[in-house]
């Protein structure tokens, strides 16, 4: 007794997509396959006796991006199932946290540039193009040339497996009190 499943599902790197299978009133040990090895499968094998269903967790291959196909095969003695699953593998979206703190700024202070990515990526920063005269970055260390508010740039550069991620902070910068 044959069936075929036709399921679709995104796969983030490192996420997993899950299919249900309903294996009524069977009592034998099952074996999982996938004819792809880009796409593994978990458990590779299980007991079912009765009725119940069990938890099938598909796993992209981080590396490989784009549209896989693969053929999950679920069998036992007496009976085979089929379930085929188009899946696209993506790159992880990441965020930036700033540690640097902005407060009460003057054009005499300076700052140690200081974010970190989600994806444990590589952090650069700059300045907004239309604030440039405004402020300098060295060595990870914004100066202020004039008063004004300045907009840092941090960004985390694509990897193989996280998307490149970019964000902006504000930066209020009063004239020095004498």
């Amino acid at each position: 007794d044959n069936s075929n499943v036709n399921m679709e599902s995104t796969i983030g790197t490192n996420a997993t997509a899950t299919i249900s299978l309903d294996y009524g009133s069977l009592g034998s040990t099952f074996k999982v396959v996938s004819n792809n090895p880009k796409i593994t499968v978990a458990p590779a094998s299980f007991y079912a006796e009765g009725s119940g269903t069990q938890e099938i967790t598909l796993t992209g291959d981080a590396k490989v991006l784009g549209t896989e196909t693969a053929t999950i095969t679920i069998y036992d003695q007496s009976k085979k199932t089929t379930v085929n699953v188009t899946s696209t593998i993506t790159r992880i979206p990441q965020t930036i946290t700033w540690n640097s703190s902005f407060e009460n700024l003057d054009v005499f202070n300076t700052v140690a540039l200081d974010a970190t990515a989600s994806g444990a990526t590589t952090v650069t920063y700059s300045i907004a193009e239309e604030d440039q005269a405004k402020a300098a970055i060295s060595e990870n260390v914004l100066s202020f040339n004039e008063a004004g508010t300045v907009h840092v740039v941090a960004t985390a550069a694509q990897s193989e497996i996280y998307e490149r991620v970019s964000d902006t902070v504000s930066v209020v910068v009063s004239l020095a009190q004498p």
